[in-house]
């Protein structure tokens, strides 16, 4: 006869970040989306997270380096915004022993088109021969024309813009110059020095500029759920504790339930799934 006893669920993170999610959605705290399945969103995100590392120095997946509170807070915030890291929305990224969470500019579009209204956002670099004609409309800045030049290398990129179709049609441009990117990339702990920066520079200034565009339209929404989530190359650094000032313990947030374990349990199945990512310039 297998022998049986009894103890208490030693609850996971998900199951913590589960379970933090749905007491704000009965108090009125949160409002997601109809159509986003936070409990696919905060699986996946799990998912990545194991997969996502520290300094080359810990080499080590963030579930070892860093908190447990750390880690449900960042996952919490991600819900918060209804987005999904498998869909290039947001990402997560170890600081010393603390997970934070940082929205990316798949994100930031898909935020803006849901709570403004905002129909397309389109982004273009801008190299030192091309040549765009800028026009101001009753204080709104416009692209009247942009004509490219025959330089196309990293080093000729003078900077980028983005263009929003607002619900009505309106076209709202957004410009800024390579200093300017420049100063928003040294906000964030690599300075613009990271290999991404390097190897894909043309990218990394439409993802600024996309950024700063749709900035205005996610902070002129009165939904309580957008709670910050601006890049670090923004120049706001995501903190987990900064959330609502809301201190959680998250051993309060607990599966308040017993289970009746085998001693000779099976040994579990590990499942992992490769995450594949594309880069494009249609937004």
């Amino acid at each position: 006869m297998t022998q049986q006893i009894q103890k208490k669920k030693d609850p996971t993170i998900e199951s913590l970040v589960r379970n933090l999610v749905s007491k704000r959605i009965e108090i009125g705290a949160i409002d997601l989306p109809d159509n986003y399945s936070y409990e696919n969103a905060i699986s996946t995100a799990y998912m990545v997270i194991g997969e996502t590392k520290g300094s080359k120095a810990q080499n080590k997946p963030a579930t070892e380096i860093c908190t447990k509170e750390s880690i449900v807070m960042s996952m919490y915030r991600m819900v918060t915004e209804g987005l999904n890291p498998f869909k290039n929305q947001c990402a997560f990224i170890v600081r010393g022993n603390k997970l934070t969470y940082q929205r990316e500019y798949q994100g930031s579009i898909a935020l803006a088109k849901r709570f403004s209204g905002v129909k397309r956002v389109d982004a273009q670099v801008v190299y030192s021969e091309d040549e765009v004609d800028y026009q101001i409309e009753n204080g709104i800045l416009k692209v009247a024309s942009h004509k490219r030049g025959s330089k196309r290398s990293f080093d000729d990129i003078v900077g980028a813009y983005c263009v929003i179709t607002e619900a009505d049609g309106t076209l709202v441009a957004e410009e800024m110059t390579m200093d300017q990117i420049k100063k928003a990339w040294e906000q964030g702990d690599m300075n613009g020095a990271s290999p991404a920066h390097k190897n894909f520079k043309d990218q990394m200034c439409l993802k600024t500029v996309i950024n700063r565009a749709c900035k205005p339209y996610i902070n002129q929404s009165d939904d309580s759920a957008i709670m910050g989530g601006e890049s670090a190359e923004n120049g706001i650094e995501n903190s987990p504790e900064e959330i609502e000032t809301m201190q959680i313990n998250v051993e309060a947030v607990s599966v308040e339930e017993e289970e009746s374990v085998d001693i000779k349990t099976p040994e579990p199945v590990d499942v992992k799934e490769e995450n594949t990512s594309s880069s494009k310039r249609g937004f």
